[in-house]
């Protein structure tokens, strides 16, 4: 015997039409249409999983805020943590490598029953896109931007690259590192600053201009933008950078190197009167 769930008229409805729309859009928009940053949304829900998880994290480009959602396995809702313009930059970059904006409503369908579900939803004024799968059965593109979404929502952001040898034209307001710890690809920073009442941006950049030593060394450098914050607390937080693309850059400049190694990071945050030495292990490629 089957049992269907009974759905109220006006949600069907609802569903419908929203559908309907992103149809609509997806057939007008052009592929070669440009994304529009300040307009942009990007979303993501996910659900299932082991836990049974459910909750939406949303970047509105409107203010470069992550807010979370969260109905199942999340302590808390609301705003997550801010993004620069910069960080919210590479991240539509991903966007457009992956296709997003133009799939319009595609299912990629589901594989093990374990395994997270998402839904990726984008829209700017030329696009309206919703992409629903788990990371098995996602492109690798669309899969590793749902992850950086989730990323995101534990306040982790991806490390930013710079060919510059120093900080160019970036936020600096002031900033101390309190402590520093490596674990697998992720560098988490204990910082303290002047503020307690806003989000506060904050990025890691690092240069990959090497410096020709063994081990090689790099210059990186944090910017910290406390928009506008006139309280004058001194929170400590503790800051996680994604060190993926700095490990494949790496790799792209010394092809054929072991895994095994290193990078010693000299780091300088504004406001810190000397730098903090950070050594980073190069992993071995994670595979395709």
């Amino acid at each position: 015997m089957t049992t269907r769930r009974a759905v109220p008229h006006g949600r069907t409805h609802a569903a419908v039409a929203a559908l309907a729309a992103i149809a609509v859009i997806a057939c007008t928009a052009s592929a070669t249409s440009p994304i529009v940053e300040s307009e942009a949304t990007l979303e993501l829900q996910v659900t299932g999983g082991i836990a049974g998880v459910d909750y939406r994290v949303v970047l509105d480009g409107r203010d470069r805020t992550v807010r979370l959602s969260c109905a199942i396995g999340c302590e808390t809702g609301g705003d997550v943590v801010a993004i620069s313009d910069a960080q919210w930059q590479s991240l539509l970059d991903e966007v457009a490598v992956a296709g997003l904006p133009t799939l319009g409503i595609r299912d990629y369908g589901t594989g093990c029953c374990d395994l997270f579900a998402y839904v990726l939803r984008f829209e700017d004024p030329s696009h309206l896109a919703r992409v629903s799968g788990d990371a098995s059965t996602l492109p690798p593109t669309l899969a590793r931007l749902a992850e950086r979404v989730v990323a995101l929502r534990d306040g982790r952001v991806d490390v930013l690259l710079s060919s510059l040898s120093s900080p160019g034209a970036e936020p600096q307001d002031h900033l101390t590192i309190d402590s520093a710890r490596v674990t697998g690809n992720e560098l988490a920073l204990g910082v303290t600053y002047s503020g307690g009442c806003a989000l506060h941006e904050i990025d890691l950049v690092v240069s990959t201009a090497w410096m020709e030593s063994h081990p090689v060394q790099a210059a990186a450098w944090l910017t910290h933008d406390d928009r506008g914050d006139e309280c004058d607390a001194l929170p400590h937080e503790i800051r996680t950078f994604e060190l993926s693309r700095l490990f494949a850059a790496y790799r792209s400049s010394y092809p054929g190197s072991p895994a095994g190694e290193r990078i010693i990071v000299t780091l300088r945050a504004p406001g810190d009167p000397e730098p903090t030495t950070v050594e980073l292990v190069v992993p071995a490629p994670s595979s395709p």
